[in-house]
């Protein structure tokens, strides 16, 4: 009976202290932290394209819920910006410092509840396109809400990108293009070559993304159909400081035309005489520059005008360094016409501008786009200027005078641009006064020198 009891009383303690045991448990409470301080060391990459980018962030605690951290990448304040195609849309995230990792949008990323330790990777795109060595910020900020305390940041990361596209140089020693193209089968332009130190980048960065203004585009391309023009390649600065307009070279040694055409589009969108910015060629000069680059393709050309197998003992018309002229080709007319009186060359009124003194290939240049752009020709008198002859010159030229016309009107020329003064039916005299002669003993000397006969080619590269 003893024994029996106490089993008896020892199950009943035994099933008292369970059920003491159950009432006083208490449930686990869930976790709960909102707190953290975030941080990153990554600062500065440079990479060449095609590698990626790989960024570490920490936080100090915790979080019991899903951080999420806002992406941006911006670019205003950087002149050699990065496009978004040249970089992954997607992102590339590990939580296990880079054991695995899986893909993700750039706006779904977050730092995992119970993880203090995100990798995110941004992979940039290795193309075939030439572009410049370019940058951009990536900017990490958490989305914090209401709910979450996060104390420190991520400093603003600065990624340099390299492009791995070799250049095409310019033959040229005294210009540096900022762009090159290649001049393919109908007229298509293909970028081969970008100046990376470029002092414009933002401005060129346009065309080497998106390609020539269509505008300039269609007017190169008829200018070279008016003539058949052979044109090879374009080059392209942007210089406001220089002055140059433009430039005409053709390939050395190539019995046919392989021009380069060289031009300064700081001309087609900046009004200088205004010191402003300007539509595409609003103001008519970036034209006037086309005009007077194409007179040269058209003069200098060895398909029409220049025969360059013939020596300069052999020759017996006008000889230049493109060779010696034909007896036909308007060059030679033009020096037999206006290059044999010492007093006529020497005679600033003797020439449309300036500039046209430099040379005798500058001469018939200038000429052509004073031509081109002056509407009405004025009579020619017995005191009419050698300039207003030389127009006259151009207008009676089966070559140059059923080109007017559509170069007008595909240039929407109306009138010479503001710094170029027309010629007039008598510019003899000029308020009154006898004009002086520029430089007489210059000029004297250079036609002795018969340096209108063979100059060189980089003195008159610059116009």
């Amino acid at each position: 009976m003893y024994l029996l009891s106490f089993n008896r009383l020892q199950k009943a303690f035994f099933v008292l202290l369970a059920v003491g045991t159950l009432l006083g448990c208490k449930k686990d409470e869930p976790f709960e932290n909102y707190t953290a301080t975030i941080e990153s060391d990554e600062q500065i990459f440079n990479i060449v394209e095609g590698e990626s980018i790989e960024v570490e962030i920490r936080l100090s605690e915790v979080l019991s819920e899903d951080l999420p951290l806002q992406m941006n990448f911006p670019t205003q304040n950087i002149a050699k910006y990065i496009n978004p195609n040249d970089y992954d849309s997607n992102a590339q995230i590990s939580v296990d410092n880079g054991g695995t990792w899986q893909k993700s949008s750039f706006n779904a990323i977050k730092i995992p509840a119970l993880h203090n330790n995100i990798r995110i990777r941004l992979q940039t795109i290795d193309d075939r396109d030439l572009e410049y060595d370019e940058s951009f910020f990536w900017e990490i900020t958490p989305v914090t809400g209401t709910k979450f305390t996060i104390h420190g940041s991520i400093d603003r990361i600065q990624v340099y990108v390299r492009d791995n596209e070799s250049n095409s140089a310019s033959p040229l020693q005294d210009i540096t293009p900022d762009v090159i193209f290649e001049v393919g089968d109908g007229y298509q332009f293909h970028l081969v070559g970008i100046n990376r130190d470029s002092s414009n980048p933002r401005f060129l960065k346009e065309i080497i993304d998106e390609g020539l203004p269509e505008l300039m585009q269609r007017q190169i391309r008829e200018l070279m159909s008016y003539d058949q023009v052979e044109l090879h390649r374009l080059e392209i600065i942007f210089d406001t400081e220089q002055g140059i307009g433009g430039w005409v070279y053709n390939e050395p040694y190539a019995q046919e035309d392989r021009f380069t055409l060289g031009v300064n589009l700081a001309f087609a969108y900046i009004d200088f005489q205004r010191q402003a910015p300007q539509a595409y060629n609003a103001d008519g000069q970036f034209g006037y520059i086309l005009v007077h680059e194409f007179g040269h393709l058209l003069t200098l050309s060895r398909n029409r005008e220049v025969d360059p197998s013939i020596a300069r003992h052999e020759c017996s018309n006008l000889y230049l360094i493109e060779g010696c002229f034909q007896k036909k080709s308007l060059l030679n007319k033009f020096n037999l016409e206006f290059y044999s009186d010492i007093e006529q060359i020497s005679d600033r009124n003797s020439y449309v501008s300036d500039y046209a003194m430099y040379n005798i290939a500058e001469d018939i240049a200038e000429t052509f786009s004073y031509y081109i752009h002056q509407q009405s020709l004025p009579e020619l008198n017995e005191n009419s200027s050698v300039a207003l002859q030389k127009l006259h010159f151009a207008h009676h030229e089966s070559k140059i005078m059923p080109l007017k016309a559509p170069i007008r009107n595909l240039l929407n020329i109306e009138q010479l641009p503001d710094r170029e003064t027309p010629v007039r039916a008598f510019n003899r005299l000029k308020n009154g006064k006898q004009l002086s002669c520029l430089d007489l003993k210059r000029l004297e000397e250079a036609y002795r020198n018969k340096a209108f006969m063979s100059f060189d080619k980089s003195q008159r590269s610059e116009d």
